[in-house]
């Protein structure tokens, strides 16, 4: 039974990935005054065709974002005049090689020596996509950046819209753990 329950603790654990996030902000702004914001245009680059560079999924990302800012009590606002934070945010991907080195013991025995030692034995390389999910957050009267929030993730492909809610949902609540920046 324990052989078992561990397992299961195992898969669960798994499951429980942490997404690391860099954040970064102006020193000495009062974020505590902060109220609403509005929306800047989408920021675009070229980058790779993706289904993580459609329409589809700047809307969750943009839900996302407004999701977090209603749960902090910060609200959108229809005039740049009466916000206090303009927000964007970037999606770049970038194409990764992750290299894995196997090394093995090697041993061998003759009637005058004998040993063992640690070998290496080769590599392995894998090719995948990482996305960087990039929110800014400028002050509107003079477009200074005041805070900056990024995740990097391994990108999934989904059979269902919903695994990518998720999926970007978790990103963007990572991203956002983080704001307001405590001083």
């Amino acid at each position: 039974m324990r052989p078992l329950l561990f397992a299961l603790s195992l898969l669960l654990l798994a499951g429980c990935t942490v997404i690391p996030v860099n954040v970064d902000y102006r020193p000495g702004y009062d974020f505590s005054q902060i109220g609403r914001y509005y929306w800047q245009p989408p920021q675009s680059e070229p980058q790779l065709t993706s289904v993580y560079t459609s329409e589809l999924v700047s809307d969750r990302v943009a839900r996302a974002i407004e999701a977090e800012f209603l749960a902090q009590g910060i609200l959108r606002s229809d005039s740049q005049d009466q916000a206090e934070l303009l927000v964007s945010y970037r999606i770049g991907i970038e194409k990764r090689v992750e290299l894995d080195a196997f090394m093995g013991l090697e041993g061998s025995y003759s009637l005058h020596r004998g040993g063992l030692g640690l070998g290496f034995l080769g590599t392995r390389s894998q090719e995948y996509r990482e996305a960087t999910l990039v929110i800014d957050l400028r002050d509107p009267k003079d477009q200074r950046l005041l805070w900056r929030g990024m995740a990097e993730r391994r990108l999934r492909l989904f059979d269902k819209p919903e695994q990518y809610d998720v999926f970007i949902t978790e990103t963007v609540a990572a991203i956002l753990k983080r704001y307001p920046p405590s001083q």
